[in-house]
């Protein structure tokens, strides 16, 4: 059986022959979809990693894993168990009080993953560093009489919650490293999670009326770009910080993150949000989380 040119037999057929074309690119390209394309290069310098549309980028923070061991021994790395490392920078402070927009420098820091629970807090006053008489500031909503030790504490004030990170070893947050960790370092987002609001991310009164905050690390699609949990919504937190010329009282500590209690409409868990109150505050939507020097 014959077949014209260009074709094969196979079988009683002719089967037109396949032709493989090679195309040869300038150096540092390559053949893809029918044209040549520059090679990507995503090998990045120390200290730097490639994101997708713009190149290598600073490396911000790191994370330090948290295993399985005793509390109060380091687990490896900058930062204890249950801690993340933070490498510092400088950025300028959100929110609409009158340091807004002031361009402030954190160092590098460690910074609590969760919130500090009610069992964290009553292996503290198992050794009788930390008082308790005083953590039922609003009946039925008090963490700490609910029987649950994964709540986070509430009820607590400021003298007390620094009380609670001396004794473990660590030390309460400036609110600039409060907001630097949740707004992801130079990211800058205005939420933990991003840029756009999202009732669904976080703990609060919207659209579920509650009486008592949530879990630690229920909303982990809220977490910072560094897995930190809670930072919008849950409780208010302490802060080592009073700025006067703000719109705190001479005295008075700066408090981050918005409460379980908010509705849709108040605008305070953004991460540049801010109140202040007096060191003896107690209330159901305020505790905190520790920090502490790598």
């Amino acid at each position: 059986m014959a077949c014209p040119r260009g074709t094969t037999v196979e079988g009683d057929k002719c089967i037109r022959e396949e032709v493989m074309t090679v195309v040869k690119c300038p150096s540092g390209s390559h053949f893809e979809q029918g044209q040549c394309l520059g090679n990507i290069n995503t090998d990045c310098p120390q200290g730097m990693l490639f994101k997708s549309g713009t190149g290598c980028v600073p490396v911000i923070a790191t994370i330090d894993p948290a295993p399985s061991v005793p509390p109060g021994l380091t687990a490896g790395g900058k930062c204890p168990a249950g801690m993340v490392h933070v490498q510092g920078g400088s950025f300028k402070l959100g929110g609409y009080h009158a340091s807004a927009g002031s361009t402030v420098s954190v160092k590098e820091y460690c910074i609590d993953l969760n919130e500090v629970t009610v069992g964290d807090y009553k292996l503290c006053s198992q050794k009788g560093k930390c008082p308790t008489s005083q953590l039922t500031c609003n009946p039925g909503s008090s963490s700490f009489s609910a029987g649950d030790d994964q709540l986070p504490l509430n009820c607590i004030d400021y003298t007390d919650s620094s009380a609670y990170c001396s004794f473990v070893g660590k030390r309460l947050p400036t609110e600039d490293e409060w907001e630097w960790a949740a707004r992801g370092g130079s990211l800058g987002r205005k939420y933990p999670w991003g840029d756009t609001e999202d009732w669904t991310k976080l703990c609060a009164s919207t659209p579920n009326k509650r009486t008592l905050p949530c879990r630690v690390g229920s909303f982990p699609s809220g977490d910072t770009p560094l897995g930190i949990h809670d930072m919008a919504g849950g409780l208010w937190e302490w802060t080592t910080t009073t700025r006067p010329q703000d719109n705190l009282q001479p005295g008075n500590h700066a408090i981050r993150g918005g409460g379980w209690d908010i509705m849709i409409g108040f605008p305070s868990f953004a991460s540049g949000s801010r109140v202040g109150y007096e060191v003896t505050y107690r209330s159901k939507a305020v505790g905190f989380r520790c920090a502490k020097n790598p």
